[in-house]
């Protein structure tokens, strides 16, 4: 419980999200991708962000401040810094509940980082226990760090490392998966494919196609016609998705069409917040979820879709083709890829081992953990046949991966290893 809630308190100091639970099930269907939105004009989604009153726009980009002097905007900005009202953070009342949960001990760790943060709440910076910790080094270190030069001089945001518990030795609690040694990659070997089919068919890991196909016929060695987003991933698709990263990557150096996405993805963010409304699913999470799917999305929504259909072409799809196809090969990359912790812990929320610690929380915290965790059960949501697909022809994917920084655009394609 201890490491539970002190990891949850770093998750919400860096904004990162939260642990989760089995009810995220419940969430799967808003990380489900309609690629034939009817969304409104850009014209009028950009009319709605605009009135949009949540901030002062001065200037959107450091690269947009504009060239005319605007007074209003000066004394809105000097304001802040003079006004007595505090201003209430978004993340304060999770952050207190969080910190109402923890051991004292465990303050001594996190109470002089908080006391750096710029902005951090005075509710929080004055508890007891946190208060007496500013600008003092933690009391107990864990042995492994005490023979260390002048490690008093260590950053504030490093001080969780000095915690005893955190070291492997100190105790195991099965909240947290112990580390191991990462797998070394294996080489696609035929013959182990060919001896493992005789005690288990690798067919009947494919969805809703083991009784469409010939009995001696393996679906890993042929390109899919018309792929869906339930069809197998094959070796050739997944080749085919490698070869059309040539072209992002040159999507991947315009600037122009990087400042394009970005404002697209405003606008896709504006638009599904008003069909939900105070819905806690990151936006992040679901660009995680289905990069190349939410990419389509918002060159869909800027109407330059074109780019990317001729892209998917050269290579046999059409863009939504080519969005299930991409997807598929990211998730089988990251199945393949995960370590044996990550493995772990997906399958632990799989399984609702957490929901007793997740029932403690707030109603607002709890969800925002469900939605998350269902997120991240969906960055690596693949078949034990799209990760054969995948190993079949791992280095060639690779460096298709490598040469596009791992990134289209900006959607991620990591997992969270």
């Amino acid at each position: 419980m201890k490491k539970t809630v002190f990891f949850s308190i770093c998750f919400l100091l860096a904004e990162a999200g939260f642990s989760a639970a089995n009810e995220a099930g419940k969430y799967k269907k808003f990380y489900e991708i309609n690629l034939h939105e009817n969304y409104p004009p850009v014209a009028e989604l950009q009319a709605r962000l605009d009135a949009d009153k949540s901030y002062d726009k001065g200037y959107d980009y450091t690269w947009n401040i504009g060239k005319k002097f605007k007074a209003a905007f000066r004394k809105i900005i000097k304001s802040y810094g003079l006004s007595e009202k505090r201003l209430k953070t978004p993340t304060e009342d999770a952050l207190m509940e969080v910190i109402k949960m923890m051991p004292p001990s465990t303050y001594q760790y996190i109470g002089p980082f908080m006391h750096t943060v710029p902005g951090m709440s005075p509710k929080i910076l004055n508890y007891p226990g946190i208060k007496e910790t500013k600008n003092r080094f933690p009391d107990k270190i864990a042995p492994e760090l005490q023979h260390i030069e002048d490690i008093e001089f260590l950053s504030p945001s490093l001080y969780w490392v000095l915690m005893p518990e955190v070291w492997q030795r100190h105790g195991y609690t099965a909240e947290f998966p112990q580390n191991r040694k990462p797998l070394s990659k294996v080489q696609y070997n035929p013959e182990f494919y060919e001896k493992l089919d005789q005690f288990a068919d690798l067919r009947a890991y494919i969805p809703k196609t083991k009784k469409l196909l010939p009995i001696k016929t393996d679906p890993l060695n042929r390109r899919t016609i018309n792929p869906q987003p339930d069809s197998p991933l094959t070796a050739p698709d997944a080749l085919a998705v490698a070869r059309t990263f040539d072209g992002i990557a040159k999507l991947n150096n315009d600037f122009s069409t990087f400042l394009k996405v970005m404002q697209a993805t405003s606008l896709l963010n504006l638009w599904e917040e008003e069909q939900n409304p105070g819905f806690p699913i990151n936006p992040l999470m679901k660009d995680m979820a289905n990069p190349c799917q939410r990419l389509i999305q918002k060159f869909r929504i800027i109407g330059e879709e074109r780019k990317l259909a001729a892209i998917a072409a050269e290579q046999g799809f059409t863009l939504d083709e080519w969005g299930y196809t991409c997807d598929k090969t990211v998730k089988a990359r990251r199945a393949a890829n995960m370590s044996p912790s990550t493995a772990t812990a997906v399958s632990i929320y799989r399984k609702g081992l957490l929901d007793k610690t997740n029932a403690q929380l707030s109603p607002l915290l709890a969800e925002a953990n469900l939605a998350l965790m269902q997120g991240l059960i969906e960055m690596y949501d693949a078949p034990l046949s799209d990760v054969a697909a995948f190993i079949r022809n791992r280095d060639k994917i690779n460096d298709s991966f490598n040469r596009i920084n791992n990134t289209l655009i900006f959607h991620p394609l990591n997992g969270i290893d």
